[in-house]
């Protein structure tokens, strides 16, 4: 199924900029490459049908949980592509977007997610230490209101780069009609139905 049916990329529009990943996306395409090249060698060796679906099915799952989620900046607004669903958000509709822990943008009534885009723990943690005041038992600063579209974030960490350029395109946009769009992302759920087949499969 190619990209052109799926109704969501469709309304998004062509690629304006694609927003770097986590460092989940590298491992899985570390997840994905192993698979395949432990499926020829079990192929190779004859080591058997449960062993190749076990492979085949972390191979898939790999994919749709590590490797396909991502968020970009597309000509009509934003596309958040997640394992199952992809989500495009008109840059005119958009009101809010911030990290925490994963992408969210926001429109007057509704919000959508992406993991795509997300801060570690670890970040996270060392960002939130750096808040607090007053020794070990001090008071914590309130966390910082999500901003809104005219308050373009800035900051060192990567994540507030992605956030500027959303609000920044939001604050750019002309007011239109367009609508969010959520569709099924096909490819990504017939991957993990024969991943699912496969674990069956695998103990038959």
């Amino acid at each position: 199924m190619t990209s052109s049916s799926n109704p969501a990329v469709t309304a998004a529009g062509h690629e304006v900029e694609r927003f770097a990943s986590s460092a989940g996306r590298y491992l899985g395409y570390v997840v994905v490459a192993f698979s395949a090249a432990l499926l020829v060698v079990i192929v190779l060796e004859d080591a058997g049908a449960q062993a190749f679906c076990f492979v085949a099915a972390a191979g898939l799952l790999g994919w749709v949980a590590m490797v396909r989620p991502a968020a970009s900046l597309r000509a009509n607004g934003v596309l958040l592509q997640n394992m199952l669903r992809d989500t495009f958000v008109p840059s005119s509709k958009i009101v809010r977007c911030y990290v925490s822990p994963m992408l969210q943008v926001a429109t007057d009534d509704r919000r959508f997610a992406c993991v795509g885009v997300s801060r570690s723990t670890v970040s996270r943690l060392r960002e939130n230490s750096g808040r607090r005041k007053g020794g070990l038992f001090g008071s914590r600063t309130p966390e910082p209101e999500a901003p809104k579209y005219a308050e373009v974030a800035v900051g060192g960490h990567y994540t507030d780069y992605v956030v500027s350029r959303i609000l920044g395109a939001a604050a750019d946009a002309e007011g239109d009609d367009r609508e969010p769009v959520v569709a099924f992302a096909w490819p990504a759920v017939a991957a993990l139905a024969a991943a699912v087949v496969l674990v069956v499969l695998a103990f038959v």
